[in-house]
């Protein structure tokens, strides 16, 4: 009798969402299961198919664009935009030369405003890539920095696995930064062995274009 009455109890409890329980480490009230409230979305990590592109990247402490308890970081498109591009045809200065991270959106601005909007160039190849996935657009890409360049060929063979999956292509050989060495030379790296160096604006690299989110 008294477990009866024990087990009565209980079921009013869960009823009245009295009864506690842990679901993947967090509690939540029973009631709430019963509400169809029971997904629990992980954030996006590195590696993800998010935004229109492979996460590489999450902002840390002191990164621009960091949001402490949120979660935001740097996307790599799925496909190259250009092969072979000029970074310019002349050697006119552009001084975008910042290097690090949040440096490849504000690199990009300054390069299309000296340049302009008439001529097929790196940096003007990123800026009007776009991608739709599931009815949404994303248009926000621009040319990474160096450093930004760098850390996506730390994860090539993340984004690279993720891009073919996708339907896009895997990197290989040489891709344009934003980072303007001087006048004449931009910052390039190799992807088949990481080597950075500066190379001729009027020479050919691929390109690769990153958005933040």
């Amino acid at each position: 009798m008294k477990n009866l009455t024990r087990n009565k109890a209980l079921f009013f409890c869960i009823l009245l969402g009295m009864i506690n329980i842990s679901v993947h480490g967090q509690v939540m009230p029973f009631g709430m299961l019963s509400k169809g409230a029971t997904t629990i979305n992980n954030p996006p990590a590195v590696g993800d198919f998010h935004q229109g592109g492979v996460i590489f990247y999450l902002f840390q402490s002191g990164d621009p664009g960091y949001v402490a308890g949120e979660t935001h970081g740097l996307i790599a498109a799925i496909e190259d935009q250009h092969s072979g591009v000029q970074w310019w045809k002349d050697f006119t200065s552009t001084f975008a030369t910042a290097k690090g991270i949040g440096a490849g959106q504000t690199n990009t601005a300054k390069i299309i405003n000296t340049y302009g909007r008439n001529d097929i160039y790196a940096a003007i190849v990123c800026d009007d890539y776009s991608f739709t996935v599931e009815e949404e657009t994303y248009d926000d890409w621009f040319l990474p920095s160096e450093y930004e360049l760098n850390l996506m060929y730390l994860n090539k063979g993340t984004i690279d696995a993720i891009a073919v999956d996708k339907g896009g292509h895997i990197f290989f050989n040489r891709y344009a930064s934003s980072t303007e060495w001087n006048n004449g030379y931009a910052m390039t790296q190799n992807f088949n062995d990481g080597r950075i160096y500066h190379l001729n604006k009027r020479d050919g690299r691929n390109v690769r274009a990153i958005r933040a989110f």
